[in-house]
């Protein structure tokens, strides 16, 4: 789910109270990108998608949000399918899942921090 020893370097980088407020700006950002995705996602909007799972996938990996890095690197693959249709399809279910996974991957990075 998350990749602790990046929590830890961020840590010792930045400070716990620091990276808490850091992660809090990043979390309600990455949160409406979540909802971009789902809602460019359903409409059929390709190129939004890559857009936002690009800037989603940044964020993650900073914060060493694994899972939600790897979905979004996913999406960006399914934007590239010669098949359209299959590609609108994947990337519905994919976006679904960042959108209901990354509120446990913020409060495991959250836990993480205050240890």
């Amino acid at each position: 789910m998350i990749d602790t020893t990046t929590i830890k370097q961020l840590v010792n980088d930045y400070g716990a109270k620091k990276l808490e407020v850091l992660v809090s700006h990043a979390e309600t950002a990455d949160l409406a990108r979540a909802n971009k995705l789902t809602n460019y996602a359903l409409v059929g909007n390709l190129k939004g998608v890559a857009l936002e799972a690009e800037a989603l996938r940044i964020s993650a990996k900073f914060l060493g949000m694994q899972r939600v890095a790897n979905r979004a690197t996913e999406l960006l693959r399914l934007t590239e399918l010669e098949n359209k249709g299959q590609a609108f399809l994947n990337c519905q279910a994919i976006a679904n899942l960042v959108a209901t996974e990354i509120n446990q991957d913020f409060k495991a990075v959250y836990e993480a921090v205050s240890i």
